[in-house]
């Protein structure tokens, strides 16, 4: 059986939301860049995120974030343009993310209509 490929090494979002060292989870998009972000914001901002994140994942792995810290690894099937995008938007700290035309709009329409219902798809 041929060894399974694996993912490449993630690369980190520069936003200064992503640096703050209570950020207490680490998303992971679909094109391998990850956020460190914090699980309070998600919670409050989406019941399916305070469903997901209090049931749990199918096991969840640890990452070593720190010298002092591991944080679960959460991967979502969105791209770090348009995750960067909600993160920046529900963070409570932060101007509103800039959209810059109808595709990314509607991207991001799609995004929240998932996030913000009842049932998650």
């Amino acid at each position: 059986m041929p060894p399974e490929p694996s993912k490449p090494t993630p690369t980190k979002s520069t936003n200064e939301i992503f640096k703050d060292p209570a950020n207490d989870i680490l998303l992971c998009s679909s094109d391998n860049v990850t956020f460190p972000f914090r699980k309070l914001h998600l919670e409050s901002a989406s019941e399916v995120f305070e469903g997901m994140l209090s049931v749990g994942r199918e096991g969840p792995r640890k990452v070593l974030h720190s010298e002092t810290a591991a944080l679960e690894v959460v991967d979502l099937a969105e791209e770090a343009q348009l995750l960067e995008k909600y993160l920046v938007f529900i963070h409570p700290r932060t101007a509103n993310p800039t959209i810059k035309s109808y595709e990314e709009l509607e991207k991001c329409v799609v995004l929240l209509s998932r996030v913000l219902s009842r049932e998650p798809s």
